[in-house]
Order: structure tokens, then sequence, then C-alpha cells
């Protein structure tokens, strides 16, 4: 499956990586497209945590971004951490509220 819109909602830390001091964080994000949560897991060590750093460092207590690229899904639920994309921040939560609400309305 490959869609082209993603948004970022929350940061989290989860599992050890096969490096003990390294953890991956989980992004979650809300997919319009499909209207559901997907997660991607990255780690600092990994060729493609260069990509997915302005992801994780943003701050999401004053907005959020819209992710445009070419996503694609390893698993049901998790897009593939290599995927390719651009950041468009300043995304205030009320205009995500407003999309998940239209999303809503249309199906």
């Amino acid at each position: 499956m490959l869609f082209d819109k993603l948004i970022p909602i929350k940061i989290t830390d989860t599992k050890q990586s096969r490096n003990d001091k390294e953890k991956y964080k989980t992004i979650t994000l809300y997919d319009p497209t499909n209207d559901r949560l997907v997660k991607t897991y990255v780690v600092s060590t990994y060729g493609n945590y260069t990509r997915w750093k302005k992801v994780l460092n943003h701050n999401y207590e004053t907005d959020t971004a819209i992710l445009l690229g070419n996503f694609r899904l390893k698993e049901l639920d998790v897009v593939d951490a290599d995927s390719t994309f651009t950041m468009h921040t300043g995304v205030s939560w009320n205009d995500v509220s407003d999309i998940i609400e239209n999303r809503r309305c249309k199906n």
C-alpha cells in the first residue's frame, strides 16, 4: 500500500535497539487518506535517522506538521522508515482536528 500524506501526532521512547545505548523512538502518525493511525520506528544509529530527525526534533507543543512523500507500509500499521518525504511545519492542532473531522464526515 502506498500513500502520500501523514501528520505526526506523538513521539515516544520504546524498546532497546541492538545497541544497548540506544532506544527506538516510535513516531505515531495520522494517515488522513485512510483515516487511521500508523507508526514508524527510528533509532539514531540507523541510516534513515537523518530523514526522520527533523520530525523527532519538532516542538509538538504548539503545532505539528504535514509530511508529504511516498510512504509504504512494512506491516499492517507500520510505515517503512526508509520512505522519503518533505516536512511542512506550522500546522495547528486545530487544523489537524478539522482534517480528521472532514475525513470522517466523508465516510
